[in-house]
């Protein structure tokens, strides 16, 4: 078991995390069948399902206080991690962005955020993948300093 995946299952125990853990599961899998590979997918579905997955991880990951996400980002990173060479690829995982009924900042910090997901979700190639990302550059979008910045740099050890 990694050191991640073991920080998973202690914080999985969190009568807390449980339901933003099963609720990010659930939105998974609906992301899961509506994007996957080879399904079809209009330009307005597919807006909506990015808008879908950018509040997702919002309201589940991103907004959970540290242990909550710690293991919330690290499930993100799995399923990133799961999903790199379908329907999470760069080429996929773009698709409909231009499309997505967000504002531009919005649109923008989706972006970065894929990127960064996408980017290092191998647990194999994370080191390597941080030494090429300026994860400051990466995390601007997000307010100077905020809560936010610091546990995703605390998550990558930066």
């Amino acid at each position: 078991m990694s050191e991640e995946q073991g920080v998973f299952t202690k914080a999985a125990k969190l009568p807390s995390l449980q339901f933003a853990l099963d609720t990010l599961t659930q939105r998974f899998e609906v992301y899961s069948k509506a994007m996957g590979v080879g399904v079809p997918v209009s330009a307005s579905d597919g807006a909506q399902q990015q808008a879908f997955l950018w509040n997702s991880i919002i309201r589940y990951v991103l907004s959970q206080e540290r242990k909550e996400f710690v293991a919330l980002y690290g499930e993100l990173l799995k399923w990133f991690c799961e999903h790199r060479t379908g329907m999470l690829s760069r080429k996929m995982a773009f698709r409909f962005i231009p499309v997505t009924k967000l504002g531009a900042a919005e649109r923008k910090n989706l972006e970065r955020l894929l990127n960064l997901l996408i980017a290092t979700a191998d647990p194999n190639t994370r080191k390597l993948a941080l030494s090429q990302i300026n994860l400051k550059s990466t995390l601007s979008c997000f307010a100077h300093d905020s809560p936010l910045q610091r546990r995703v740099m605390a998550f990558y050890g930066v």
